[in-house]
């Protein structure tokens, strides 16, 4: 079998630990093993090579596939797992907490996984039941390993754990996430009354369930018991001459719910009774605990994936250009708007370095060298490139929660058009304005109830009119006292029906003379069909000046 890291490696790093330690291929097949995992499982190191886990430990192997699948799967160490497992001793359980971290090659796939059992945390239970128990103990903990949705887990328990304890009756319960309630998951052994009864049981009621979720403690109670410690819970039914137990589903310190039992009354339980209704309740937490993870991170990766298509789909299809680079300047990822940058295929960059790529943009690369030492982005500038096109570029530095960077990215606006746009304005604007010079007219505004506001520079051009003079009517004390009820009549009604203001009058010039002018105003009117203002013009009718 080839090895996944150098043979050397592997020996050195299994014989520096004294705690069990294996590494697997992805088919969950032995590669190599430790002295202290090859004693646990009374087998050479040698004879495991090759062979899948469930053929050496079959004990082991249901309770720890799913743990090493998740590992694989995700990429990612799966840290301090806990695991309760058959031991090698009959009728002993073993709890166990793993580590399991996948191996690489130098391309990055994942090519094994190394498993390392922390001995210190170990314990062992002995749960030697009375006769005809043992196997319907060791079922269920293979069962509940097999489990794939909490309500199997509550299924095998209630079908396996009262043959294996010797109940008649039990029930299961979850606590609600608002922690106020527990929530009946299944039953077996009670009066169909009596399930229906109790669907939803709130925490401050006084029976054993609630107290023993509420403590964290079980609760191994004779029908005496019952009477005296719950005196309202002993005249129902369900716990009518019985004793009871109620068994906190505990994993990490939190409670996740309670398993109760009922048994005709008796003699106090003794301490291997209690042992293996423990093991019980253990292997019921932690079937739990390892679903709602593994539902908790299956919910995360679609998440994750969902986010990462649709961020793919912004980055492809987005006319805005984007690359990322890794820390020595190489591409890593870009899109068809970037690369049209170089005219080259998005392929042909990868793993290429800006300046080779780049050539005519020297900026560009300074710019990504300064975000990668910095780790601050770098406000954006505007690059032009050789065939005239210009763009407005940012840099970003791209960083773990942790600070380190990992890359840097980079993001183009195409502002070709723009600057094409602006251009042609101002062309527009510089011929308009040699159009008005030339033919002697003088363009002005007023807002849409009529007052002439801001600056007004041809106008005061012809009428030597400052600001202040000029603004809201002040234009009309340029007139010809003559004429200036007539104008001001006339733009009136203009403004009053948004009609179109045409009228001849004097007006006095720079220097104090009167000359003849035509005035000519039409609304503009915006969207909604509202005046967003007066453009007005001014054109000598005649060059003869008037005394006034």
């Amino acid at each position: 079998m080839q090895a996944l890291v150098p043979s050397s490696v592997l020996s050195e790093l299994l014989s520096l630990s004294s705690d069990p330690a294996a590494v697997l291929d992805t088919h969950l097949r032995y590669v190599a093993v430790n002295d202290a995992h090859a004693r646990d499982n009374e087998l050479a190191a040698e004879d495991h090579v090759g062979r899948p886990v469930e053929e050496v430990a079959p004990g082991l192997a249901f309770a720890l596939a799913r743990l090493l699948r998740e590992a694989l799967e995700r990429g990612e160490t799966v840290r301090a797992r806990k695991l309760v497992v058959e031991d090698r001793v009959p009728g002993r359980l073993r709890t166990s907490f793993v580590d399991a971290a996948p191996l690489r090659d130098e391309r990055g796939g994942v090519t094994g996984i190394l498993v390392y059992f922390r001995s210190g945390a170990s314990t062992v239970r002995d749960v030697t039941p009375h006769e005809g128990h043992t196997d319907r103990l060791f079922s269920l903990v293979v069962e509940l390993s097999r489990a794939r949705s909490v309500q199997d887990v509550v299924n095998i328990t209630l079908t396996e754990a009262l043959p294996a304890t010797g109940a008649t009756a039990g029930g299961f319960s979850l606590l609600e996430p608002d922690g106020a309630s527990l929530r009946v998951m299944g039953a077996t052994g009670y009066d169909v009354s009596i399930t229906r009864a109790w669907q939803l049981v709130p925490l401050d009621l006084p029976i054993p369930a609630t107290v023993a979720v509420r403590e964290g403690r079980a609760l191994f109670l004779t029908f005496d018991d019952v009477r005296r410690d719950f005196a309202l819970a002993a005249t129902a039914e369900a716990y009518a001459d019985q004793a009871h137990v109620a068994l906190p589903l505990t994993n990490d310190e939190r409670v996740l719910g309670c398993l109760t039992l009922n048994f005709p009354d008796r003699a106090p339980f003794a301490p291997e009774e209690r042992e293996r209704m423990l093991a019980v309740a253990e292997s019921c937490a932690q079937a739990i605990s390892n679903l709602r993870l593994f539902d908790a991170e299956r919910e995360a990766r679609v998440e994750l994936d969902r986010t990462a298509a649709l961020l793919d789909s912004v980055f492809e299809n987005a006319p805005v250009a984007f690359a990322v680079f890794d820390p020595k300047l190489r591409f890593l990822r870009l899109n068809a708007a970037f690369a049209s940058l170089s005219g080259r295929r998005i392929r042909d960059h990868l793993g290429g370095s800006v300046r080779d790529l780049l050539p005519d943009l020297p900026g560009v690369a300074h710019a990504l060298a300064l975000t990668r030492q910095t780790k601050r982005p770098l406000t954006q500038e505007e690059v032009a490139l050789p065939d005239g096109r210009t763009y407005l570029v940012g840099y970003y530095p791209v960083l773990t929660p942790q600070g380190a960077l990992v890359g840097v990215g980079c993001v183009a606006t195409d502002t070709t058009a723009m600057k094409d746009a602006e251009r042609a304005a101002r062309a527009s604007n510089d011929r308009y304005r040699s159009l008005v010079d030339a033919t002697g007219q003088t363009v002005w505004t007023n807002t849409p109830d009529g007052e002439m506001r801001g600056e007004q520079p041809g106008w005061s051009r012809l009428t030597g009119q400052d600001r202040t003079a000029y603004e809201g009517y002040g234009w009309a004390e340029a007139l010809h006292p003559d004429d200036r009820d007539l104008t001001l009549r006339a733009w009136r009604r203009a403004v009053d029906s948004k009609g179109t203001f045409d009228v001849r009058h004097r007006l006095r010039v720079v220097g104090g003379e009167y000359r003849l002018f035509r005035a000519r105003a039409v609304p503009v009117f915006d969207e909604h069909g509202g005046i967003r203002e007066w453009v007005g013009v001014h054109v000598a009718v005649t060059d003869t000046l008037t005394d006034g």
